[in-house]
């Protein structure tokens, strides 16, 4: 019987581009936030 294990360079890629999306994500709302100030005041 095959267990479905998935292999740790996929998980650890998987990990990466998690990262890599979350703080970019953030630098984009971090961005918004800043210039939707920079418009209000």
């Amino acid at each position: 019987m095959h267990s479905m294990s998935i292999p740790l360079p996929l998980l650890a890629s998987l990990f990466c581009c998690l990262f890599l999306i979350q703080s970019w994500l953030l630098q984009v709302t971090g961005d918004a936030a800043i210039h939707t100030k920079l418009l209000y005041n």
